[in-house]
């Protein structure tokens, strides 16, 4: 076992383009990579001046993103992308916009890229990026871990 332990990770969100609704009501996401990484959507800044956000990683975004788009009639067992889906949809068809960002190369303390096959690596970044943003004022983030003692179900 290690004596100490000082983590640093480094990534930088990109824009990853707007996500839309179909007529249908269903989300419809930019093109994304078939690579691994972190994704984010922010629901920006709600009437009483709170931001929400959700952070997620994933071995491949576009995969993803398709979970998200046909949740509402996935019968797995994917409960976090039905309640990602149910935001995601209320947000857009109350006139909302969401900022889609994601985010491929994740560096840690030595400065050289991790390898985001890896699920410790992915989890890592995501799970400092959702600490940051639950420490921001005035942020409200929908992550599961984000309310005081609830289990991590994803």
């Amino acid at each position: 076992m290690l004596e100490s332990l000082d983590v640093r990770v480094a990534f930088t969100w990109r824009r990853a383009g707007p996500i839309t609704l179909e007529a249908a009501g269903l989300p419809c996401f930019p093109p994304l990579p078939r690579l691994p990484g972190l994704y984010g959507f922010d629901f920006g800044i709600d009437h009483a001046g709170v931001r929400t956000l959700y952070i997620g990683e994933s071995t491949n975004l576009a995969r993803r993103g398709s979970n998200y788009r046909n949740a509402r009639t996935d019968h797995t067992r994917q409960r976090t992308s039905r309640r990602i889906h149910k935001e995601l949809v209320a947000q857009l068809s109350a006139g909302g916009a969401i900022e889609f960002a994601i985010a491929t190369d994740v560096r840690l303390g030595d400065g050289q890229p991790t390898n985001l096959q890896l699920k410790s690596a992915r989890r890592l970044a995501e799970k400092a990026a959702a600490l940051m943003a639950q420490t921001a004022p005035r942020t409200r983030v929908l992550n599961i871990d984000a309310d005081c003692g609830a289990d991590d179900q994803k």
